[in-house]
């Protein structure tokens, strides 16, 4: 069998393109929640009581006792150009909510630091241990998201060691059907690198089969797409 470089190669690009239209697409139907219509209204407002309005509701979403209501009032801050302000929110919002999205997100993205799969896989068992996947809502593509970041990114550790049974262990435990293009094709990436054509091509045509799947519209409303809000979960 003759391997194709090129597929792999147009598998990654591909995924490029696909996930910015995919978001785009997920922002453009955002379906924004009563406080975030609320806020948007005094934001366009010109109105100098409206401003003082959106200050002290503001205010009190960073005081507020749910993860949520503080992230949201980061994310307008950081809108407003209060940037110092946004931030020293996300910072303490961790420690506020040690079990939050926020928290989980930021410890997901520490696994991938490390550099030999078997630590990733010894921190991702304690992560998943920590945060449980049962312990989250699973209404949006979002709340599933930081758990494929992680399997996907040891599942290319893997590839790159030419553990080939445990890099199909991990691309097989993904969740979200829209990213598991992306996520093939870094896998793919991983074994064309370390000379493992077949198993590339095999990952490369699963990322063009994920890609087409969803151009054709096949998949067009199963993605949960319409669900994914760029709102303040982590």
């Amino acid at each position: 069998m003759k391997y194709n470089k090129n597929l792999i190669q147009a598998a990654s690009m591909m995924f490029l393109s696909l996930i910015v239209v995919n978001t785009l697409q997920a922002q453009d139907k955002k379906v924004a929640d009563t406080t975030t219509k609320y806020l948007d209204r005094l934001v366009l407002s010109k109105d100098s009581s409206d401003k003082n309005l959106l200050r002290l509701k503001l205010g009190s979403l960073s005081k507020a006792k749910t993860e949520k209501e503080v992230l949201t009032a980061a994310n307008y801050y950081y809108k407003l150009g209060n940037s110092k302000l946004s931030e020293q929110l996300y910072k303490d919002v961790e420690t506020r909510f040690p079990n939050g999205k926020q928290a989980r997100s930021a410890a997901g993205r520490s696994i991938q630091e490390f550099k030999t799969a078997s630590e990733k896989e010894v921190a991702y068992k304690a992560w998943i241990k920590k945060f449980p996947p049962a312990g989250y809502e699973n209404i949006n593509v979002d709340d599933r998201l930081p758990y494929d970041y992680v399997r996907a990114s040891i599942a290319g550790t893997f590839a790159a060691e030419k553990n080939i049974a445990k890099a199909n262990e991990y691309a097989n435990m993904l969740e979200v059907d829209f990213w598991k293009g992306n996520a093939y094709s870094g896998i793919a990436t991983a074994f064309y690198k370390n000379g493992d054509l077949p198993n590339a091509e095999v990952y490369a045509k699963k990322a063009m089969d994920n890609a087409f799947s969803y151009i054709d519209g096949k998949k067009g409303n199963e993605t949960g797409l319409n669900s994914l809000h760029q709102d303040t979960l982590g």
